[in-house]
């Protein structure tokens, strides 16, 4: 058996997930990080994206916002704005949201207003490939 950590995936509205895994794999500003067991302690941004949890050797994807992550010798707290398994994905509001800001981006008028027209794409595009796991039908 794999050695585990204490994981902590913590949302202003909930504790999505809480309890021991194996591996965490999530987006930084960096690039993706792996942590397994052990890790040097780190402190790193979240990055909008699809991440993997490995817990009993099964893996789990989830949609996450950004934030932060703080890894500790045998623990993560991870802090992100939000988190959700794929189930929990309303797969016809993510294709909402991804037109509203496709249309936005295509006709820009502040540079602010593409930065948020740009996140919302990602969030939306990050919810549609995590809710694809259980819909192989769908991109």
């Amino acid at each position: 058996m794999e050695q585990t950590f204490k994981l902590d995936v913590i949302t202003p509205y909930r504790v999505f997930f809480s309890g021991q895994t194996e591996m965490i794999i999530i987006n930084s500003t960096d690039g993706q990080l792996g942590i397994l067991a052990g890790h040097e302690p780190v402190v790193a941004s979240v990055a909008i994206g699809a991440g993997r949890i490995k817990v009993n050797g099964v893996w789990k994807e989830a949609a996450f916002t950004d934030g932060f992550l703080e890894i500790e010798h045998d623990r993560v707290t991870v802090l992100v704005g939000a988190a959700e398994w794929p189930e929990e994905i309303d797969v016809a509001r993510a294709e909402r949201s991804r037109e509203r800001a496709r249309e936005r981006l295509a006709d820009p008028a502040l540079p602010w207003v593409v930065k948020r027209a740009e996140d919302a794409l990602k969030r939306a595009e990050t919810r549609l490939k995590v809710a694809s796991v259980l819909r192989p039908d769908r991109e």
